[in-house]
């Protein structure tokens, strides 16, 4: 019987990790208090404005321009609401909280940096 317990334990355990969906990385609320704010999205000559918004959503903030830049990157068409995951990647998110498009931060150049849905890269870089 003592076999069993630690056996089923673990058991559990496993399936709550598989079984949680939409686990994810550590939210850097920090990082999001800085980076909040008009933001211009670009590639190859095209741009379009983001705005990350400080209103707090389930899963994030919430997201203004998605649509607009969905002719830029077509994963943000559905966009809502953005969040910082540790160590410094932007995440855009739908209203159901799918993950459609992530941004790693370069801070030598202080722009997020990302592939589009078209496989060109992009830039995110802060508006004045």
């Amino acid at each position: 019987m003592r076999k069993t317990l630690p056996s089923l334990a673990a058991l559990g355990l496993a399936t709550l990790f598989y079984a949680t969906p939409g686990t994810a990385a550590e939210i850097d609320v920090r990082q999001m208090d800085l980076t909040e704010g008009p933001w211009a999205l670009g590639t190859g000559g095209e741009a379009c404005q983001l705005i990350l918004g400080d209103a707090e959503v389930k899963g994030g903030r919430h997201l203004d321009g998605g649509a607009e830049c969905s002719g830029i990157n077509p994963a943000l068409g559905q966009a809502t609401k953005w969040r910082i995951d540790v160590p410094h990647e932007l995440v855009f998110l739908n209203d159901g909280g799918r993950v459609l498009a992530k941004m790693n931060y370069d801070e030598a150049k202080s722009v997020f940096t990302g592939i589009s849905a078209n496989g060109d890269p992009l830039v995110l870089s802060q508006s004045e």
